[in-house]
């Protein structure tokens, strides 16, 4: 490994010490609270809500480990023999983890997303109908408007889901070239833009979107062999294969947006007549702001329902 990779699993690991000393400073021995470590603050948002909903009367203490390598780093920490392991979980995402052969926390304490990333969860055509009643005004359409609106998310999903492959391609490709996770270095809405036409842009920065997606993962056209290759994995093991979820959460808050503002008038017409309060977002989705104001609306995802259940 290189000296600044080297550096980064240093300073990983002294991340993980520190929180780990942060859980040492805050167990008490003897007593029933749930110690949790998540790798984000975005991740705590998500999951507490749903294990109150599930243990109300529990006590929870949550640790944000500032990222997956941490968390995993300090389950590695514990000797099982001293602490309880049905008390101490910890909560990571897939990611592409199976894509490059790389273990994922197989003790049955550790909760592993479904799909790529928790915000995968939120991202279903009946997630999807619930928020455009609830939060854009939908509620009040009639059975066959509301077939419509669910055609109009088979169509765009499809879309998304049949031409990511190169998009998730060059992000693998390029962790296994560079040993670095460059996805935040591409802002989701520079490669996503829903309208007529689809969901992917074709072009960004004056330059074909693909040639975009080499410069920013720093990966050069003699990488496409690669791409082009796990492209076709992807098509041949469906099972395993999931888009990053923080991708798939922006185009969702994206086609709601232009389902309610471009599509509404033609697909819904009963809802726009003269006089009534006609559909529009009631909040405004950021970013930042969508997994953890979306997430708290949605039913607790029967897989996590399983694992807790398993534990507690």
């Amino acid at each position: 490994m290189t000296t600044n990779i080297l550096e980064e699993h240093f300073i990983s690991k002294s991340k993980a010490i520190v929180h780990y000393h942060e859980f040492l400073m805050k167990y008490k021995k003897g007593k029933s609270t749930i110690y949790l470590f998540f790798e984000g603050q975005e991740d705590i948002t998500y999951y507490s809500n749903f294990i109150h909903r599930l243990y109300p009367e529990m006590e929870l203490v949550q640790i944000n480990s500032e990222g997956k390598e941490n968390v995993l780093k300090i389950h590695s920490f514990f000797d099982w023999e001293r602490f309880p392991k049905r008390q101490i979980l910890f909560f990571v995402d897939r990611d592409f983890d199976y894509w490059c052969g790389v273990a994922q926390g197989d003790d049955y304490n550790i909760y592993v997303t479904e799909g790529y990333s928790f915000e995968n969860d939120i991202v279903t055509k009946e997630n999807y109908m619930r928020f455009l009643e609830e939060l854009y005004g939908f509620c009040g359409a009639f059975e066959n408007e509301k077939k419509s609106l669910e055609e109009v998310f088979d169509k765009y999903y499809d879309d998304f889901l049949e031409n990511s492959y190169f998009f998730m391609a060059t992000l693998v490709v390029s962790y296994k070239k560079t040993s670095k996770h460059l996805a935040k270095c591409v802002n989701p809405t520079d490669i996503i833009k829903v309208n007529e036409r689809g969901v992917w842009r074709t072009e960004r920065k004056g330059m074909p979107i693909k040639q975009f997606m080499l410069d920013k993962f720093s990966l050069e056209e003699s990488d496409l062999g690669d791409i082009y290759s796990l492209c076709g994995r992807f098509q041949e093991d469906k099972e395993h294969y999931s888009v990053r979820g923080k991708w798939e959460l922006v185009m969702l808050v994206q086609l709601m947006n232009y389902v309610c503002c471009e599509m509404g008038p033609s697909i819904t017409p009963s809802l726009y007549k003269d006089g009534a309060v006609q559909p529009h977002p009631l909040l405004t989705l950021s970013k930042g702001q969508a997994a953890s104001i979306l997430g708290s609306r949605i039913n607790i995802p029967e897989r996590l329902v399983e694992f807790m259940r398993n534990i507690l």
